[in-house]
């Protein structure tokens, strides 16, 4: 499952919606949400769906930005995790 997936299965898991209900809210189509669900993504979200996404969701713009990011790479969670912890983010 791809990271992006994670944020939008979190958001049904939590409120019980549709696939189809979140498509619409963010502005896609059901088939879209379907194939980040079966194939992941291979080019990043414009900005604005995945400002929609982080909306619908409530989950900040830069961990919905984050997880495209990742998985246009294909870098799953536990790579993720390993790359967060080796990186020193500075202030």
């Amino acid at each position: 499952m791809g990271n992006l997936w994670s944020i939008v299965q979190g958001h049904i898991d939590r409120y019980g919606v549709l696939e189809a209900e979140i498509a619409r809210r963010i502005g896609t189509s059901p088939q879209t949400l379907n194939s980040w669900k079966n194939r992941g993504i291979r080019e990043v979200p414009s900005s604005r769906l995945l400002r929609k996404l982080a909306d619908v969701t409530g989950q900040p713009y830069l961990l919905v930005l984050t997880a495209a990011l990742l998985d246009a790479q294909r870098i799953d969670a536990e790579e993720a995790d390993e790359l967060t912890r080796s990186v020193r983010w500075r202030a």
